[in-house]
């Protein structure tokens, strides 16, 4: 969790200087129990995908610090040569299928790896990471149905910071709690609101392990 919220801190000074490549820059700090839970409990060849908000999911998946800002600062150095930025890091040699702007945007791409390890018997888990704004997204239902029904290897975690854009949860959502929604395709689901972060590995490691046996899951931190 450190390692994490020196990295944001790094990067928000390379931004106000204006060292970083492009105009927008979406920092996770305050959301380091997420990444560190989630990201620890996974085997090594498990495979991701992140938000628009994912440098910390990427930092805790073992990505290198040197290359991730490399790639924020438009570097040839950086994990897509520059060209990524901070919001399109990939590293397929990490399991990193690649982050995404669009909210929602990356969460089918689980599924169809979850879909190939099933057919290949390899027992590895996709994990899609998304905010608390890609709980109104459809793809992320259909995702969620479709993992259901055909039992794959599949963790959906919403890293839930209260806003979506800038709209406040208590003015966009009836029901605050994402995981009972969840519950509602038959997922197992774990929905964690403290700091305890023993518990919150040791419980995100569950889902996940559970996940490795045909049986999805859903995370809410």
């Amino acid at each position: 969790m450190k390692r994490i919220r020196t990295f944001e801190e790094r990067v928000s000074e390379l931004f106000i200087k204006g060292e970083s490549a492009g105009t927008m820059l979406h920092l996770s700090i305050g959301e380091e129990l997420g990444p560190a839970c989630v990201g620890t409990a996974m085997q090594e060849n498990d495979t991701f995908t992140t938000h628009h908000r994912g440098h910390g999911i990427f930092v805790a998946r073992g990505g290198d610090p040197n290359r991730m800002l490399a790639e924020i600062a438009g570097k040839k150095d950086g994990y897509c040569k520059g060209k990524g930025g901070s919001m399109h890091i990939a590293d397929m040699t990490l399991g990193h299928l690649g982050a995404n702007a669009i909210v929602g945007g990356g969460i089918p791409t689980v599924v169809g790896a979850a879909i190939s390890y099933k057919y290949l018997k390899q027992e590895r888990v996709s994990v899609a990471f998304f905010g608390d704004g890609a709980m109104q997204q459809g793809i992320l239902y259909e995702s969620m149905n479709m993992a259901s029904l055909w039992k794959l290897p599949v963790v959906f975690c919403c890293i839930n910071n209260q806003y979506g854009m800038g709209t406040k949860i208590e003015n966009a959502v009836g029901v605050k709690d994402f995981s009972k929604r969840a519950e509602s395709f038959g997922l197992n689901t774990l929905h964690i609101n403290d700091l305890d972060v023993e518990s919150a590995y040791h419980k995100s490691k569950e889902i996940i392990d559970s996940a490795r046996k045909f049986k999805p899951g859903f995370i809410e931190i």
